[in-house]
């Protein structure tokens, strides 16, 4: 699939394919997200130009203790 201008997201690596993503499992995990205001506060900021810490430190764990794509700590 081609990138669509005004369509598609660009995500900085590649681009959206909408075969890919788990659409029902996303909606379904926003709908909870959004219905705790009090938890999640500002939850569709995504902090800035760098994004927030604290999903990137729980992805860069994640990657890390599985091993995906070879990364460690040091990368």
């Amino acid at each position: 699939m081609d990138f669509r201008e005004g369509v598609d997201i660009n995500l900085g690596v590649g681009y959206v394919n909408e075969e890919t993503i788990p659409g029902a499992e996303i909606q379904d995990a926003l709908a909870g997200v959004l219905a705790r205001p009090g938890r999640y506060k500002s939850p569709l900021n995504y902090g800035g130009p760098k994004g927030s810490p604290t999903p990137i430190d729980s992805i860069r764990r994640c990657h890390t203790s599985r091993g995906v794509g070879g990364l460690t700590e040091d990368t």
